[in-house]
C-alpha cells in the first residue's frame, strides 16, 4: 500500500465531511476540490467510481499507458493487486501535471473492481469495508441494533484469521479501524443477536490479540444487554495474569459501572488513578473516579480522593526511584 493513498483517501473524507478536521483546514481543502474538478482533475478528489471505462482508459493513454482489459486480465494473473499494477504503469507514466502521480493508483483498483469483480486483493478488500463502514455510518440509527455487525464481519472475512490482512488493511483505512470497532462496541444499544456479537468478537481477539481492552469494552457492551455473568467473565479474563494500565482499569471500571457495581468501579478507577502517568490518563481516570462516586450518592468526596490519590502517586513514583538506585548501587559494588 502506497502512502501517498491513504492520504488521498484522508483528504477525499475530510472534503466529504466523512472525517472530522479544523474548520479552516477543511474549508481550504474544499476549495481546493472545486479547483480540481473545475480543471479536469475531479478523479484527484473523486476517484474513478462514477467515471466510464473508457474515460479511464483515456485519461491512462494521456500519461503514455496503454492498457485493456484483456492485457489488465493478464497482469492480474501474474500479479497479485492494483498495487503491482500501478507500480508497473508508474514506471512508464509521463507526468504533465503533479497530481498526475495518483491516477495509475486509483485507475488501477477501479479497474480490478471492474474487471475482476469476483477476485479480491487487499486493495479491493479495504475499499469495500470501508464503503460497508460508510453505509453503516450514514443509516439511521447507527448504533442501533446489530446493523454494526456487517462491516465487522467482512472485515473478519477479508482478513482470513491473519492478523498481517488485518493489520494492513487497517493501515489503509482513513480512520483509525481499532478505535472505530471499539467505539461501536461502546455505543451500541439494542443489540439482539449477542451471540453474533460474541462470535465477532472472539474472531476479533484473535486478530488483535495484544489488547485486553477489546473483552473489557465487550464486558460494558454485555452488562448494557443484561448478560451481566458474562460481562464479569469477560473483565476477568481481560485482567487475568496482567499488570493492567491505567486505560485499561479504566474501560474496567466503566464495566463495572455498566454492570450497577459501583464499588467495584470505584476500586479500578482509583487504581487507574495511582497508575496515570500523562495528563489525559488522569483526567479520564479522575472523571471515571468521579462517576463511580455518584453512583454511590458521594459524589462530594471526589476532590479530596483524588487530592489523597495524587499524593500517593507522587509517594509510589519516589519509592521506585530510591529502589532504582538501591539495585543501582548493588550492581555497581558488585562490578569492583
Amino acid at each position: 500500500m502506497e502512502a501517498h493513498v491513504r492520504e488521498w483517501k484522508i483528504r477525499r473524507a475530510l472534503v466529504r465531511g466523512a472525517l472530522q478536521g479544523e474548520g479552516e483546514d477543511v474549508q481550504a481543502l474544499r476549495t481546493e476540490a472545486k479547483k480540481h474538478r473545475s480543471e479536469g482533475f475531479g478523479w484527484f478528489v473523486d476517484a474513478f467510481d462514477d467515471v466510464e471505462t473508457s474515460e479511464i482508459l483515456t485519461s491512462l493513454s494521456a500519461m503514455g499507458i496503454q492498457t485493456s482489459e484483456d492485457e489488465f486480465r493478464s497482469f492480474a494473473d501474474e500479479l497479485p493487486g492494483p498495487h503491482e499494477i500501478a507500480e508497473k504503469w508508474s514506471a512508464q507514466a509521463q507526468l504533465t501535471d503533479p497530481r498526475q502521480v495518483e491516477l495509475p493508483w486509483l485507475a488501477a483498483r477501479t479497474l480490478w473492481a471492474r474487471w475482476l469483480g469476483d477476485k479480491l486483493s487487499l486493495e479491493t478488500a479495504t475499499d469495500s469495508l470501508e464503503a460497508a463502514i460508510a453505509e453503516f455510518e450514514g443509516a439511521d440509527g447507527a448504533r442501533k441494533g446489530d446493523g454494526a455487525l456487517v462491516p465487522i464481519r467482512r472485515l473478519i472475512a477479508l482478513s482470513e484469521g491473519e492478523r498481517e490482512v488485518a493489520f494492513a488493511i487497517a493501515d489503509e483505512l482513513p480512520f483509525r479501524l481499532w478505535a472505530w470497532i471499539l467505539e461501536v462496541l461502546r455505543d451500541t444499544r439494542d443489540a439482539a443477536d449477542l451471540a453474533g456479537w460474541r462470535d465477532s468478537v472472539e474472531a476479533l481477539a484473535i486478530l488483535f490479540p495484544s489488547e485486553p481492552v477489546l473483552r473489557l469494552v465487550h464486558a460494558r457492551f454485555l452488562a448494557h444487554h443484561g448478560a451481566k455473568e458474562e460481562a464479569r467473565a469477560e473483565i476477568g479474563a481481560a485482567l487475568a495474569g496482567n499488570s493492567p494500565e491505567s486505560y485499561q482499569l479504566c474501560h474496567a471500571s466503566e464495566a463495572h459501572l455498566a454492570l450497577g457495581e459501583p464499588n467495584e468501579s470505584l476500586a479500578h478507577a482509583e487504581a487507574a488513578l495511582l497508575l496515570a502517568d500523562d495528563e489525559d490518563d488522569d483526567r479520564e481516570a479522575s472523571g471515571i473516579l468521579r462517576r463511580a462516586l455518584v453512583a454511590l450518592d458521594r459524589e462530594a468526596e471526589h476532590g479530596s480522593r483524588v487530592e489523597a490519590l495524587h499524593a500517593q502517586r507522587r509517594r509510589d513514583v519516589l519509592a521506585r526511584r530510591k529502589q532504582r538506585r538501591k539495585q543501582e548501587r548493588k550492581k555497581g559494588k558488585r562490578r569492583r
